[in-house]
């Protein structure tokens, strides 16, 4: 889970905020993934902050409205020479998705949670349901979230990224885009 904590993000577009994560290392800098909605005010000035204090401007950006999901290009001249030895990216193993089975555990990045372990809690409900709030298939998971915590990433007991959360239901359900339909559209940004 340390991999997972060294990759939270929080990201900041225009009056919005929400959380993110890292999701890919170029080799040219950092592609982090949020929520789609957290930058419906970011054509500019977005900025994205590390746990470690440190912010970078972000260069460019895609928005995929249809998944919630959006991709922040930071250059390596805005995090430094060092920033791969400081935030790991997200451990995207395929194999690893179809492990989690309803009632698995099941944890959501929140580096300012109150526990200080630097995530939260949740238990797997649905592993693929379409949500109709979204208009497409999204994880459920039985937890708490609190406002703000839009794009946070979500991981299995092992560490393995599942995808971002991006919204809590009416009945306190949280709705996370799966990382196979995030990865489907970080091939449609390229």
């Amino acid at each position: 889970m340390q991999r997972a904590r060294s990759g939270a993000v929080w990201v900041s577009a225009g009056g919005l905020s929400g959380r993110g994560v890292v999701y890919q290392d170029t080799g040219d800098g950092l592609v982090i993934l949020t929520a789609g909605h957290v930058m419906a005010d970011g054509a500019e000035g977005i900025t994205v902050r590390f746990g470690d204090g440190r912010e970078a401007v972000c260069g460019d950006y895609r928005i995929h409205w249809e998944a919630d999901c959006a991709f922040l290009t930071l250059e390596r001249e805005a995090l430094g020479e060092d920033y791969g030895e400081r935030y790991a990216a997200a451990a995207r193993d395929g194999e690893a998705l179809d492990g989690p089975e309803p009632g698995d555990g099941i944890f959501v990045a929140d580096p300012e949670n109150e526990n200080g372990f630097g995530y939260r809690f949740a238990v797997l409900l649905e592993s693929w349901i379409f949500v109709e709030d979204f208009g497409q298939y999204m994880m459920i998971l039985s937890g708490e979230a609190d406002p703000g915590m839009s794009g946070s990433g979500v991981y299995d007991e092992f560490g393995h990224f599942m995808g971002i959360l991006c919204g809590v239901g009416e009945d306190g359900e949280l709705a996370v885009l799966p990382s196979s339909v995030a990865e489907a559209m970080y091939g449609l940004s390229g």
